[in-house]
């Protein structure tokens, strides 16, 4: 809670910064075009003229918040540094692929866990079934791993024919 009360304070000094500089900018230009001498003060007030239109003035505004935006965007970016994401791609609830994860791990105990939660369906899958063959042969079962290779011909058979 306290990190979020300091990230937002950050906000709202960089935000407050922001718009101070522009109302430093919008003072500056509107001022030097009234008491700059010569071209200096011509080019003031040529750039203070357009801004001011009504057309430009809403274009300026447009540009420069997308400016201001994409320029905050750019140092937040830099900052935080990326923001890839790895996304759980099975299809049964995120189980097979959390089974593969702990059994490479070599969690045992969790895999097992894992395993007696399953239903049925989820516990007669392939990449479950793949699963249970790399625990049982692990743990040196070979009449379980032949029979998990039956069941798991079975089933491929049974998907290949659907």
């Amino acid at each position: 809670m306290e990190h979020q009360q300091e990230n937002r304070g950050r906000q709202v000094l960089v935000g407050g910064a922001v718009s101070g500089g522009l109302l430093v900018l919008v003072v500056s230009l509107l001022l030097g075009w009234r008491y700059l001498p010569g071209w200096v003060g011509e080019g003031f007030g040529v750039v203070a003229g357009v801004i001011t239109t009504p057309f430009f003035m809403e274009a300026t505004f447009f540009v420069t918040g997308m400016l201001i935006v994409v320029g905050l965007n750019i140092w937040r970016r830099n900052r935080e540094g990326d923001e890839f994401v790895y996304i759980d791609e099975s299809g049964l609830d995120g189980e097979p692929t959390r089974l593969e994860a702990a059994l490479r791990a070599g969690n045992d105990d969790e895999v097992k866990a894992m395993l007696g939660r399953m239903d049925d369906r989820q516990f007669g899958s392939l990449r479950v079934l793949r699963v249970r063959i790399a625990l049982a042969e692990k743990m040196g079962d070979q009449e379980l791993v032949a029979g998990l290779r039956r069941a798991l011909q079975e089933t491929e058979h049974v998907n290949i024919t659907r």
